[in-house]
């Protein structure tokens, strides 16, 4: 569709067009849900705009109209609601959260929704063409076998919930309360989210792939996160270290630099959502785990692959990302990686061991959408010590501590790692 103006303008008038009608619509008076729901569109899409001040701003006037209008108390509590009412007021409800859990600022969960505020129910997973106001009976909430319009928003909400149950944890007042129950609680939803939905998406399509692709992404980050925490709390700087922890972390990471590169960069993929990975930072901590491994490991064909994917991220980087100190200590890790490849046939001639194979690992190369378990050789280390003991005082941590205590369920604006 072409509408014969550029994209800044045709927005501003779409926005000004917008502003003008809730005006008109007295929404900040109004009992109207359409009223509501108009509101609710415009800061979603002023919150991609680039205005997320003033969005995060009229997010706190949103929240306390659906309020007022009774929307956090689930509908099945009043009798002048229909079954088709109840359903939609609780998509609009749970949107809302969405909403209000994007800030402008950093630390300010203690203003946001909590789960204690309301006990709405979530949506049905069900076709929109399921619902009519004349239906008779509420849509059921098991979930269906199958890909719904509703599935991509789901998979938002249950990452709402996990994201404000392990926030209510850090807001007990120590930053390091118990790192084991957190990761207990986000391996839970973890599960349910990959048995529940991501389990039913299609590989031949691409928003199943888009969707699929961005909650991978999002809970490597948090499981990489939350494990890298959980030993740091133990005090791993001092204990020697079971070299599977290594091979985790570094497959997380692979993972988080692989799926970031693929959403933002592959050919034929998500060209009519690719707008949303807009603004995104780089990997930079990812990347710094994967080449400081790589530094350490000799090469192989997992060794060759992960070399690929870094030098493709740090290749595709603008001039901003050029200008961060990260970018030049990168650039210097992927040197040393590469020497080490080049340094290989040497290796070989003068007789020096060759890697050996740990247990199975998962794949984490974006293809394999299908979570299958496939046998990859993890490397030995060269000095047969763990590279975490190396990496901490190199990382930005407090990249990795905003991260995970203002956790973002809006998967598809995460911050980078």
């Amino acid at each position: 569709m072409n509408f014969n103006t550029d994209k800044k303008s045709l927005y501003n008038q779409y926005c000004t067009g917008t502003e003008r009608a809730l005006e008109q619509a007295d929404v900040l008076k109004s009992q109207d849900l359409h009223a509501l729901q108009a509101l609710t569109i415009y800061l979603g899409v002023l919150q991609y705009s680039g205005e997320m001040r003033s969005a995060w701003l009229l997010a706190g006037i949103l929240v306390r109209l659906a309020v007022s209008m009774g929307l956090h108390r689930d509908g099945t509590h009043r009798v002048d609601l229909s079954s088709f009412d109840i359903e939609m007021r609780r998509r609009l409800w749970w949107q809302i959260c969405l909403i209000d859990s994007r800030s402008e600022e950093s630390h300010v969960s203690q203003y946001k929704i909590s789960e204690d505020l309301f006990d709405t129910h979530l949506p049905a997973n069900t076709d929109d063409a399921d619902l009519n106001p004349r239906m008779t009976a509420i849509p059921s909430r098991e979930v269906a076998s199958r890909w719904t319009d509703m599935t991509v928003a789901l998979v938002r909400f249950e990452v709402w919930k996990m994201s404000r149950r392990l926030q209510s944890l850090s807001n007990s007042g120590q930053r390091y309360d118990d790192p084991a129950k957190r990761l207990a609680i986000f391996q839970q939803f973890q599960a349910n989210i990959e048995e529940t939905y991501l389990k039913q998406l299609q590989p031949d399509q691409p928003l199943h792939i888009f969707t699929a692709a961005n909650a991978r992404l999002f809970l490597s980050k948090l499981d990489l996160m939350l494990f890298m925490q959980s030993q740091n709390t133990k005090g791993v700087q001092s204990q020697r270290i079971d070299p599977s922890n290594d091979d985790r972390v570094f497959t997380l990471s692979l993972s988080i630099v692989e799926y970031t590169y693929a959403l933002q960069h592959e050919t034929g993929w998500f060209n009519g959502w690719r707008w949303q990975m807009a603004g995104q930072q780089p990997p930079w901590n990812a990347l710094h785990l994967v080449l400081t491994r790589l530094s350490k490991v000799m090469p192989s064909e997992r060794f060759d692959r992960a070399l690929s994917a870094a030098k493709n991220t740090l290749g595709s980087l603008g001039e901003e990302a050029h200008r961060d100190p990260r970018y030049q200590q990168l650039l210097m890790l992927a040197a040393n990686a590469q020497w080490s490849r080049s340094a290989e046939p040497s290796r070989q001639r003068s007789g020096m061991p060759a890697p050996v194979e740990s247990s199975n690992i998962r794949d984490p190369r974006p293809q394999a959408y299908g979570r299958e378990t496939l046998p990859t050789t993890a490397e030995s280390l060269v000095d047969n010590s763990s590279y975490l003991n190396e990496v901490d005082s190199n990382m930005d941590w407090h990249g990795w501590d905003d991260f995970t205590w203002e956790l973002d369920p809006d998967m598809w604006n995460v911050p980078g790692l």
